[in-house]
């Protein structure tokens, strides 16, 4: 669970991440084979496994910020 301040650009970035994998099917696919991936590879370190997951979240949060 994530709680964020409404309106913050935590919020804002989450709600963009959620919509973009909404409306691209593809990249959605991409996510979970990559968490997939990640949950083995970082079975026992839950760190590693976040900060492994982030280029990727970044990477879809700025392209959904060029559609906006």
């Amino acid at each position: 669970m994530h709680i964020y301040n409404y309106g913050s650009e935590e919020w804002t970035n989450n709600i963009l991440f959620r919509d973009y994998l909404r409306t691209h099917p593809d990249v959605l696919k991409q996510y979970n084979q990559l968490k997939k991936e990640l949950a083995e590879k970082y079975r026992n370190d839950r760190a590693a496994y976040t900060n492994a997951k982030h280029p990727f979240i970044i990477d879809v949060i700025q392209k959904a910020k060029l559609n906006e």
